[in-house]
């Protein structure tokens, strides 16, 4: 992943050393496996999105500014859709 998706790759080291590396890779994980983590660089993707996010993939294909990322435990996500 790091030689093919490197500003990916430097996106999680700095998640890691702000949030810690257990709680980051235990939300790639489970957000890997839901759907609700995924990453694309170029034409590189790991992960795979989920209903949403790949209804809005194939209506045109976007960009993550940083003003659009959010991260978010598993308890402010499981309270998220109660909310739903």
């Amino acid at each position: 992943m790091r030689e093919k998706m490197p500003l990916c790759a430097e996106w999680v080291d700095a998640l890691r050393e702000a949030f810690g590396a257990d709680e980051i890779n235990t939300a790639m994980r489970a957000g890997l496996k839901d759907g609700s983590c995924w990453f694309r660089e170029g034409e590189h993707y790991v992960g795979k999105p989920g209903a949403e996010e790949a209804s809005e993939r194939l209506s045109a294909e976007h960009g993550v500014s940083g003003d659009a990322l959010v991260v978010s435990t598993a308890a402010q996500r499981a309270a998220r859709k109660v909310l739903a």
